[in-house]
């Protein structure tokens, strides 16, 4: 079978055939059962061709070294970067263990123990240490609209208490890179062309107790845009042990509309809107926890959100298939956070164990974050091969997290065991590694 035969983009049952973007289901529609003939909780509006959906039933095994903890490590790859970086205090991408608000310990949980299934959903917790934070969960398969508007569902705990506290995002990109947003613009990577935006509107016309959008950015060669968005409504808050809100996000090329629920409701009302030329035509669904300080002004410093019915209609093209280096898991000298990255100090080579495909991959890539203290992307080396060098395609902002996917020969990779290199003029820190091979695999 070669890599996305027989469907070409945009094939099959197009949602709402004929409407226009932002046409269709009108404020005040009742959602209908789950759709698409499957036997799914990823509700949509219409009747659609349900191409990915995953309601959490029950927690996966990983076998392989994962970061997506209780998640199925096949279907998601989950990222994590903080402001704890700095090599001459020995500070390695370093992350506070946060305690969940439910679903299993009240202890504080080591990543990736801090993503945990239960009672049919995922349960995400974050502690900030004062400074800013990013957890993100994408799904290994693309979401395509090409000629078309593209539906994604989601249910979440929407309880922001505002853009300095803790928020949970959606983000749509055309790279499978880590980690590709945080709130201010010093600590974001920003993914290479991208579409996103954040649940975290506390003014009008929102109100105490409700929430809805603030903002939408899109990013094209690496440089943001803020999108001029119509806010039109809000929702009441979400609680992770409680009633969650569905959301759900209609994309076209030139157009996006975000629609939302009550908590525990079922009647969707419109929230915002925008025209967009939209960068992008496929790429990977992205949910994010972000975190600003959320104690400063705030009480969502240490903060879970439940997450669940995560999916997108469309065409089943493929499924990626990654391959995570294990975070490096050293411990502070007080205990308080755990080490996530690595110093290219000295070239250190990692392992990336139990490589696979299904079938022949089109492409293959490294993905990784690192914090750049000059204008250099830093280079490696995959089973002692020749280095790779990338020319340094950002703006010219240091010190801060950057984000990239780097392009590789197929013939480097090895079934099985691999190992990675990396090494760059001035020391940093990498963090969230992984090998990622294109259409490595069929949907199932």
């Amino acid at each position: 079978t070669t890599p996305g035969g027989g469907t070409t983009p945009g094939g099959g049952t197009t949602p709402g055939g004929g409407t226009t973007p932002g046409g269709g289901t009108q404020p005040g529609t009742t959602l209908p059962s789950p759709s698409g003939g499957q036997d799914t909780g990823c509700a949509f509006s219409s009747t659609v061709t349900v191409a990915f959906c995953d309601s959490f039933d029950s927690p996966a095994t990983n076998a392989a070294p994962s970061r997506a903890g209780a998640l199925n490590g096949t279907n998601w790859g989950v990222s994590r970067t903080g402001t704890l970086v700095d090599l001459q205090q020995g500070e390695l991408n370093d992350w506070a263990r946060p305690t969940l608000s439910g679903c299993g310990s009240a202890s504080p949980a080591t990543p990736p123990d801090d993503l945990r299934v239960c009672n049919g959903r995922l349960f995400e917790a974050a502690a900030d240490h004062q400074g800013q934070t990013t957890v993100a969960m994408y799904v290994k398969q693309p979401f395509d609209i090409a000629g078309r508007t593209g539906t994604v569902v989601f249910d979440v705990s929407a309880d922001s208490e505002g853009p300095h506290a803790a928020v949970p995002e959606f983000w749509w990109s055309d790279q499978p890179v880590p980690a590709p947003h945080g709130m201010l613009s010093t600590q974001t990577p920003y993914a290479r062309n991208s579409f996103g935006f954040s649940i975290a509107q506390v003014d009008p016309p929102c109100g105490i107790g409700s929430t809805g959008i603030d903002t939408m950015f899109v990013t094209r060669n690496f440089l943001p845009e803020t999108v001029q968005l119509t806010r039109t409504d809000c929702v009441t808050r979400g609680t992770a042990a409680g009633s969650l809100n569905h959301f759900e996000v209609r994309i076209s090329s030139t157009h996006v509309e975000v629609w939302g629920t009550d908590a525990g409701s079922t009647v969707l009302k419109r929230l915002a809107f925008a025209d967009i030329s939209m960068p992008l035509t496929r790429g990977v669904v992205r949910l994010e926890d972000v975190h600003f300080d959320a104690g400063k002004f705030n009480t969502q410093q240490l903060h879970t959100f439940a997450w669940d019915n995560v999916g997108f209609d469309g065409p089943r093209l493929y499924r990626d298939l990654s391959f995570d280096v294990a975070d490096s898991s050293g411990n502070a000298p007080d205990g308080s956070t755990i080490a996530l990255g690595y110093s290219t100090a000295g070239s250190p080579s990692l392992g990336m164990p139990g490589v696979y495909w299904l079938q022949q991959p089109s492409s293959a890539s490294v993905t990784f974050d690192w914090f750049a203290t000059q204008t250099t992307v830093p280079s490696f080396r995959i089973n002692g091969g020749p280095w790779h060098d990338t020319a340094w395609p950002f703006d010219s902002q240091i010190f801060t997290w950057r984000t990239i996917a780097v392009a590789i020969p197929l013939g480097e990779i090895r079934w099985g065991n691999n190992t990675i290199e990396f090494k760059s003029g001035a020391a940093t820190v990498v963090s969230n590694i992984d090998l990622s091979l294109t259409a490595a695999s069929p949907v199932p």
